[in-house]
Formats: structure tokens, sequence, C-alpha cells
């Protein structure tokens, strides 16, 4: 996948040319493993990316949160690459979904 492939699914996915979709596109074009092989799946096939992780699943961050597939697709790496930072970033995903909850009650 190249630059230009992915700014198409972006864009056909509803976000709009900005700076931010430049720096989203270059984080996703560094990604490897299976986030690469998830990007891969959604921009040729349009499979929704689909983990669990320490009770956080992407269904539930798209449902709660109103994540997209490319946003699911870097939290699910962050996730897997990130030792210090994950469980920091696991913790702040669960308090937004807790929060996203309680507002909808």
């Amino acid at each position: 996948m190249n630059y230009t492939e992915i700014k198409t699914a972006l864009l056909n996915d509803g976000y709009k040319d900005t700076p931010e979709l430049d720096k989203t596109i270059r984080r996703l074009l560094f990604l490897d493993g299976e986030a690469k092989e998830m990007l891969h799946a959604w921009i040729s096939y349009g499979i929704f990316p689909s983990f669990i992780y320490q009770g956080i699943d992407s269904n539930t961050l798209h449902i709660s949160l109103g994540m997209k597939a490319p946003a699911i697709i870097l939290a699910f790496y962050m996730l897997q690459i990130q030792p210090k930072s994950k469980e920091l970033y696991l913790r702040l995903l669960k308090r937004n979904i807790e929060y996203k909850l309680q507002i909808n009650r």
C-alpha cells in the first residue's frame, strides 16, 4: 500500500483532506505485522478490523467512541508495540468508553 491508496480509502471513508489526514496516513504507512494486515484487509476488501485486547475490543471502540477503521487499527498497533505507554493508553480507552456509556444512559 502506498500513500495515495491509503489517502483514497480514508477520503472515501469520510475523512477530510487536512494536515491531520496527512499525519494519519504517515502513521498508517509505518504499520507492520498484524496491524498492517488489518489495514490491507480494510482497504482491499472492506473487512472491518476486529480484535480483543485486555477487555478492549474493536467493536466497542467503533460503537462507543465512534472510531473509524483506521483509528481502530492505530489503536491496536499502539496497544501491541508501546510496552511502557500501552497501560496508560489502555486505561484511557477504558475510561473514555465508560464515560460514553454513562452519558448514553
